[in-house]
């Protein structure tokens, strides 16, 4: 049985937070949503007081099976899903598998990892064969807060880059590892599109991520927000004004879409408005001849 907690009251909303934090991630959000929901806050398996899952299956699929089966537990016959993160990969794949539940689903942050961190899973798979304490030096110490700085905060200062990293230690460094590891595709495996999903969903993009890459074309299921991967603490009332809309049961307006998130700048647009320096000109050798009548017509003009 996973761990979890319930506030408020309303149609139930399961939130699933991301790497190695428990639902302690969600105190800035959920102020804001208990109001319109019963909020089933719940800890991704293996973190907190949960057990070890087993290692005969993937860790998604186990995840999303213990989800499915929270929700028979409580008596709820169809629910929404807020969530974030790493936690997106386990409400799509909870999404895919037991569509007939869900009645709305939000990925706030969703892991669609760039190119070179993709490239690292492989190689970090290969060495954990061989040898497991390379990756376990990298969760821990000064690494791992340097790791979660420059991935949710993008270097910037925040008080909660200590309070994640306190957090992240007391987890279990294996658990952490087979979050990683286990990615599907290495966290680039495509999410359902709305046509597939059939119930509505909704992206909701950082465009200062430096962890995931944004789409440059947005689909109508998607929202981009000037905010870093650590969304849910660091801008929860922009995250709140996009997501409460749309979970209460409205529709997305083309004001809160953006068609072009990012503005693509040519070499030629910003070469126009790149400031030019202006050497001064040299006179030539007929100028320099006849420089000085010339200086003394214009002066007595």
């Amino acid at each position: 049985m996973l761990r979890y907690r319930i506030q408020g009251e309303g149609p139930p909303l399961v939130l699933i937070h991301g790497w190695g934090v428990t639902y302690a991630v969600w105190d800035q959000l959920a102020p804001m949503l208990s109001h319109h929901f019963q909020l089933i806050l719940i800890d991704m398996m293996g973190l907190g007081h949960e057990a070890e899952t087993p290692l005969e299956r993937t860790y998604y699929d186990t995840a999303a099976d213990a989800l499915e089966r929270l929700r028979e537990s409580l008596g709820i016959e169809r629910w929404s899903i807020f969530s974030y993160s790493l936690g997106t990969v386990v409400g799509a794949t909870y999404a895919r598998k037991y569509r007939e539940r869900v009645e709305r689903a939000v990925y706030l942050c969703p892991i669609r990892t760039r190119a070179f961190i993709a490239a690292a899973g492989p190689l970090a798979r290969r060495i954990r064969r061989i040898d497991t304490r390379p990756l376990t030096w990298a969760l821990t110490g000064w690494r791992l807060q340097a790791l979660i700085s420059a991935c949710a905060f993008n270097l910037s200062e925040s008080p909660f880059v200590i309070d994640w990293t306190d957090e992240v230690r007391r987890q279990p460094v294996e658990t952490l590892k087979r979050l990683l590891l286990e990615l599907p595709r290495n966290g680039r495996a495509p999410y359902p599109s709305c046509e597939d999903a059939g119930f509505p969903e909704l992206f909701v993009w950082a465009q200062r991520d430096f962890l995931s890459r944004v789409p440059l074309r947005a689909r109508p299921s998607d929202i981009y927000l000037p905010v870093n991967h650590a969304a849910p603490v660091s801008a929860p009332f922009s995250v709140a004004a996009v997501v409460l809309p749309f979970l209460i049961g409205h529709e997305i307006t083309p004001r809160q879409r953006a068609d072009q998130p990012f503005r693509m700048v040519t070499f030629r647009r910003w070469t126009a408005k790149r400031p030019r320096l202006r050497l001064p000109r040299l006179p030539s050798a007929g100028r320099r001849a006849g420089g000085d009548s010339a200086t003394a017509s214009r002066r007595a003009m």
